[in-house]
């Protein structure tokens, strides 16, 4: 079976089909330039220096703090695009009759994946079922259906049951991906304090959820700047847990561990210092508790013994 963009192979076995597929030779036709991680490195980098920013949030004037700075503190921090991997490939089981559409496997939107099977086979919805089964863990890969279309149509076209199984290699380089982001974070001194702090996102398909430029350190500095710009790829990028912060987190408090030595000030006291300036300056925008997270920051200094 063939279409404009799939090859499928059928075999009795998954082994067979396996061996049957690396027995091809596909030759493709290439719409639009290939992308590759040289241009998406320089792309974003590009972007990082550019001035084709949306401003998520803005207090003071960080371009004054800078220019009045005694030092300016700044590094880049990147992340690669991460395979959206279960413990187990992509795999699930059609089988399209005349009568009726049955689905089974691991999907963690049944009614959607339902809904979409029923359009692209242009069947009623009420002929279309899916059946839940256990899954190697979801983590939302299994929100996009993509392998359940494929197994209804493969099985639609032969008009047999069929278990669709991904290998793994193909589930590695066809599946959802995080996306791809470097951060430019710029902090500006002047008289042994911080004056500003400017971040810089920049990220392939999608940008910070509207909420984080109003975490930490939003509210904590007088002059303080969050703007992201966006490049359109046809990589297909999706959701993690906590897609940006799981990068963002590390890759800020890496700076202000940086931050920190070059003030050679006790790192934890920084934070302390910072929260207080938040206390001072309630701000209804702000997304975190500072008392929470100095509650939270001294625990730790108890339990560790820290200093």
């Amino acid at each position: 079976m063939s279409g404009t963009d799939k090859v499928v192979v059928i075999g009795k076995t998954t082994w067979d089909a396996m061996k049957g597929k690396k027995a091809i030779k596909a030759v493709w036709k290439t719409e639009t330039a290939l992308e590759s991680s040289e241009t998406h490195d320089k792309v974003l980098l590009d972007l990082l220096e550019g001035n084709k920013f949306n401003t998520r949030r803005q207090d003071g004037n960080v371009k004054h703090a800078f220019a009045n700075a005694d030092k300016v503190l700044e590094r880049v921090y990147e992340s690669p695009f991460l395979p959206h991997n279960c413990m187990e490939p992509m795999n699930f089981f059609a089988n399209v009759s005349p009568e009726k559409v049955r689905l089974v496997g691991p999907v963690q939107t049944p009614e959607a994946a339902a809904q979409v099977v029923a359009d692209l086979l242009e069947r009623d919805l009420e002929d279309v079922s899916i059946d839940m089964t256990r899954m190697g863990g979801g983590f939302g890969r299994r929100l996009y259906g993509d392998f359940v279309y494929e197994a209804a149509e493969i099985s639609n076209a032969i008009q047999k049951p069929i278990k669709l199984v991904s290998s793994r290699e193909d589930d590695m380089t066809m599946g959802v991906y995080r996306p791809s982001s470097k951060y430019k974070i710029s902090a500006s001194i002047k008289n042994g304090k911080i004056t500003g702090y400017h971040l810089k996102e920049a990220s392939i398909n999608g940008n910070m959820y509207g909420l984080i430029p109003n975490f930490f350190p939003a509210g904590a500095i007088e002059n303080y700047q969050v703007d992201t710009a966006n490049y359109k790829s046809n990589i297909t990028t999706g959701a993690w847990r906590a897609p940006y912060t799981n990068f963002l987190a590390s890759a800020e408090q890496s700076f202000f561990d940086e931050l920190a030595e070059e003030l050679g000030i006790d790192r934890v006291q920084m934070h302390m210092n910072l929260l207080d300036n938040v206390k001072n300056n309630p701000d209804a925008n702000i997304e975190y508790s500072p008392e929470r997270l100095q509650g939270v920051l001294q625990l730790a200094i108890e339990k560790s013994n820290w200093g």
